[in-house]
């Protein structure tokens, strides 16, 4: 077989030609497979062979070794296993001298195939020299081998767990990845690539986290990587951050306040993806405490191994300013983009997080703000004031109770000002209305009853017949779309009106309750959801019904395609108020989402909820749909982000169940890179906040098991000998890293300046 030219054939546009060409390579790699994976080491090391063939031939070698069937993937590891040894030694030898190609795709392709097999080979004592050869390499010209090598270090570590290498080889892993990192490295190329690799290198360095010297060290090298000249390397060490913040929240006092300095900085005067990653630090930090605070009450008591620090209570002074400025960064539009994430959207979703940790003590912080910029005339300063004021509800205990009626009675007098339909001043004095009644207490409910009337009312004075110009019907038709709270708006199928009238419906269920049940015959499928949030169990005796007409409409084909997604939705809203009763309806509502394979809106219904075990055995499935699309060679951007928005909202919801299931789903990983390096900025946010939820939850899995493992040598100790252990500097020592921080650690005493 001519490899190459079949191997051009199985990237041909011509449909029959390129199918033959796959038969070929399937029959060769069923009849022959070491000789079919020794063909195609063969062209990926040949540096006279096309790169497209070359490219290729790595890509179908690496997937000879994984699979995402798990049956399958055990299949081709056992293959390789019992491999002939000569062959292996081979292909491993070929896949090491492809990373000195002078042509990038091949190199870039040798690490991920290298990776696989380390993936394999290592658990199993095989492969010992590999580390060795690598970081030989590390200390060799070309730059272009350093950088590979760094890279393939990089997926090494994502692809085996840390109890697999050993701390003397972790050490020395380390030690070239931060030597790549320096600033003395001349190469950008051979910095980025160390810089990534520490990413994925940070779950191996417990034992050197544990050592001051060592940790001074590895903040230092971070925190100049986010000065460097370089954006990718900028936005690279910002995420390093993050995962450490994670990661290793017990270590950072020493360095909290360096890290203020170069975040505040990143946010003000970077470009935004490295402003993203720093405010993404400061949202990980109060996601770290708000854990710590619910579960253990937040003292080092004998309930928690992790103490508080209170970071970001002693940070709000200057971190809440930091964050209010970038509310006033809006992008026209991009409220109609629902895969918009940008400085903006991610200062506020911090600011969320902020008053969720600190509660009051962030009412005196915004209320300047609110009333700087409330009555200026840019939509920008008017639309961050109201985002500000939502914020005194979060994470506050209503100070503004007292003042209920009065804010209430000025937003509707402003709703009718002449000028009102300017700078967009009716539409947020509608949304601050929403955020002000969907917050209020006990205290304000008879207050919000009073409303309800009247909002109705003037949404039927808005439907009387009336013979209007095509300016005041625009003008009905936006009046009409931020009123939303009487059935009749339902009947005008006006996108802007239907939606609107959706959430105003919705915040009035959540705001009276139960007692929204006597308007429950007249509503549709678009409020289902808000509505059972509202009712919760009472919503039962509707569910036999409701169930079967959406289960119904779904196998409709005269139902308008766009309703269908939100009944996928719908089934999660079910099931969170329903709890146990749900269980009639499981195996139809997932067999319907399975035969759709429309998994991405049911899966938030159940975060934070216990209701996550029932998703629990439907996960591989969720995946096994997502590696489906990511084989699909031409796949529609759209579907693209929305596949990886998936990926994220499964580790989001699931954690750690979906993390394990995550990290062994090779294409899982893959789909992941693929779309972080895209150049489409909306997949690659998307990505980008996959990854952050995929990082956090593995982060937690590390955590957890730090914290059971602490928490047992405590409970050994205080029964053997009576008192906590400590390792001596000798034992530290012994890791072997110490050495490099003692030759390199600089004398001053900010780590990170």
């Amino acid at each position: 077989m001519e490899v190459t030219q079949v191997l051009l054939n199985a990237q041909s546009i011509d449909g029959a030609v390129r199918k033959n060409a796959e038969e070929s390579l399937k029959q060769f790699q069923e009849q022959n497979l070491p000789g079919f994976l020794l063909v195609l080491s063969g062209e990926l090391v040949n540096e006279e062979k096309p790169v497209e063939t070359r490219k290729l031939a790595g890509l179908i070698l690496k997937n000879a070794l994984d699979a995402k069937d798990q049956q399958r993937k055990v299949e081709l590891v056992q293959r390789w296993l019992l491999l002939d040894g000569n062959a292996k030694s081979q292909i491993k030898s070929g896949l090491l001298k492809t990373l000195s190609s002078p042509v990038s795709d091949a190199r870039s392709t040798a690490s991920q195939v290298i990776a696989k097999v380390a993936g394999i080979e290592l658990p199993h004592k095989q492969w010992p020299e590999l580390i060795g050869s690598l970081l030989s390499n590390v200390h060799q010209l070309p730059a272009q081998a350093k950088q590979a090598t760094l890279e393939t270090l990089g997926y090494l570590c994502e692809e085996v767990s840390p109890d697999v290498i050993d701390q003397d080889q972790v050490n020395k892993i380390l030690t070239a990845v931060v030597q790549g990192m320096s600033a003395s490295e001349g190469n950008i190329d051979v910095r980025l690539a160390a810089t990534r690799a520490l990413y994925n290198a940070l779950g191996f360095a417990q034992a050197n986290f544990s050592n001051d010297m060592e940790r001074d060290y590895l903040m230092r090298v971070v925190c100049e990587a986010t000065q460097s000249p370089d954006v990718r390397i900028r936005q690279a060490a910002f995420e390093c951050l993050v995962s450490i913040s994670s990661t290793y929240y017990d270590k950072l006092v020493p360095y909290i306040q360096d890290i203020f300095s170069i975040t505040a900085k990143a946010v003000r005067e970077d470009e935004e993806p490295v402003a993203l990653q720093a405010v993404e630090f400061w949202s990980s930090i109060c996601d770290e405490e708000i854990d710590i605070l619910e579960e253990y009450g937040g003292d080092f008591t004998g309930d928690s191994n992790i103490p508080c620090f209170y970071f970001i209570k002693q940070a709000i002074p200057a971190l809440v300013p930091m964050l209010l400025e970038t509310l006033l960064k809006q992008e026209e539009g991009q409220d109609q983009d629902e895969g918009a994430w940008n400085i903006a959207m991610a200062g506020g979703t911090c600011l969320g997080l902020v008053a969720k940790t600190v509660g009051d003590d962030i009412v005196p912080l915004v209320v300047p703000f609110i009333e700087e910029n409330i009555t200026k005339p840019d939509w920008r300063q008017r639309e961050a004031a109201t985002y500000a004021f939502g914020l005194r509800e979060v994470g506050p205990s209503s100070p503004l109770t007292p003042f209920f009626q009065e804010i209430v009675q000025s937003l509707l007098t402003v709703t009718h000002r002449e000028d009102a339909r300017e700078y967009r001043l009716r539409t947020a004095a509608y949304e601050t209305l929403n955020e002000v009644v969907r917050c209020s207490t006990e205290e304000t409910a008879p207050l919000v009853l009073q409303l309800v009337p009247i909002i109705i009312m003037e949404l039927h004075s808005t439907l009387e017949g009336q013979k209007l110009s095509s300016d005041e019907k625009e003008k009905q038709s936006e009046l009409q779309g931020l009123l939303c709270g009487c059935l009749q708006v339902f009947a005008c199928w006006s996108a802007t009106v239907h939606e609107e009238a959706m959430l105003a419906i919705g915040a009035i269920a959540y705001a009276i309750g139960p007692d929204f049940a006597k308007y429950m015959p007249e509503f549709i499928v678009g409020v289902v959801g808000d509505i059972c949030r509202a009712l919760e169990e009472k919503i039962v005796p509707y569910c036999d019904g409701i169930m079967t007409q959406l289960l119904k409409n779904l196998s409709s084909n005269q139902l308008h395609r766009s309703v269908k997604p939100p009944i996928f939705s719908c089934f999660g809203d079910i099931a969170l108020a329903v709890g146990e009763y749900f269980e009639k309806y499981l195996m139809w509502a997932m067999s319907a989402l399975q035969s759709a394979a429309e998994l991405s809106t049911h899966t938030a219904g159940f975060k934070n909820s216990p209701k996550t075990q029932l998703l629990i055995p439907y996960a591989p499935h969720i995946l096994q749909f997502i590696d489906g699309i990511y084989m699909e060679k031409d796949m529609d951007d759209v579907v693209m982000k929305t596949a990886i928005g998936v990926l994220g909202d499964l580790a989001d919801t699931l954690g750690s169940h979906a993390g394990s299931l995550i990290q062994q789903s090779v294409s899982s990983k893959d789909f992941l890179n693929e779309c972080l390096s895209s150049e489409d900025p909306i997949i690659k946010e998307s990505a980008e906040w996959a990854k952050l939820a995929i990082t956090r939850t593995i982060s937690r899995i590390v955590r957890q098991l730090k914290l059971s493992v602490f928490k047992l040598s405590l409970t050994l100790a205080s029964s053997s000998m009576g008192q906590i252990p400590s390792l001596t500097m000798e034992e530290v020592d012994r890791y072997g890293f110490g050495e490099v921080c003692h030759g390199r650690i600089l004398s001053s005493s900010a780590p990170c300046s």
